[in-house]
């Protein structure tokens, strides 16, 4: 599993997390990612805010099997 986070504005990724990686540590905060990136996209300066739940998107790979993970 892998996050991803998208600026809003030139819908770039800036931030991966994956679970294969970092399973131990656990995924981080949002409002963490965008203090590690001082509230600003690191492509275009756009200011970074913590995702709503209507801004959060799971995709599921086609050909893969689901392992049980909600």
């Amino acid at each position: 599993m892998t996050i991803i986070f998208v600026c809003k504005k030139c819908h770039r990724p800036f931030f991966f997390w994956n679970y294969r990686k970092n399973k131990y540590a656990g995924p981080p905060e949002p409002s963490a990612v965008v203090v590690m990136f001082n509230g600003r996209c690191p492509y275009c300066g756009h200011p970074l805010s913590v995702p709503s739940i209507d801004d959060i998107i799971i995709r599921l790979r086609e050909g893969k099997k689901n392992e049980g993970n909600v």
